[in-house]
């Protein structure tokens, strides 16, 4: 009699853990695991099933740490997004993911955040100008707040 196979994977056809350990490399087992396959564009590894496109660091969660609800997170505490090493990623909320960011400085902060007026420079002018915050403000085409709050360091925390 032949052995059957597991019910749910059909005969011959890989589990998961061994799709994801055909495209990761280890490396020398002291750092990350990098994912090989295609990544997005923010350089997370993706992976195509057939219930559609899902990230290797969430599979890779999955297969060994356990299961996941779709509103948890899996974040990563070595800060690269194509690392698939269990003891890398972590369940976590959105919440905490986003406390991540900002703590680590990931975020687009300063003259990088896409909404910035003005840059770094403008903003050491600012400081050192004696002149009026309503004249800086027609300068710099911002409000005379905004100069005033740059000036007391309440906005835009430079270093």
């Amino acid at each position: 009699m032949t052995p059957r196979a597991p019910i749910g994977r059909p005969r011959g056809k890989p589990s998961l853990e061994e799709v994801l350990l055909a495209r990761i490399d280890k490396g020398d087992g002291s750092g990350c695991w990098l994912w090989t396959g295609g990544v997005n564009a923010q350089g997370y590894g993706r992976l195509f099933r057939r219930r559609g496109t899902r990230f290797a660091h969430r599979l890779a969660f999955q297969v060994w740490n356990g299961p996941l609800n779709p509103d948890d997170r899996v974040r990563h505490t070595c800060d690269n997004p194509p690392c698939c090493r269990p003891d890398h990623i972590v369940k976590g909320t959105q919440r905490q993911n986003l406390a991540d960011m900002v703590k680590k400085r990931r975020h687009a902060h300063g003259e990088n955040h896409p909404h910035a007026k003005l840059t770094t420079e403008a903003v050491m002018a600012i400081r050192k100008s004696r002149r009026t915050g309503a004249a800086l403000a027609r300068e710099y085409g911002v409000s005379e707040s905004t100069t005033g709050l740059i000036r007391k360091r309440k906005s835009r925390r430079l270093g």
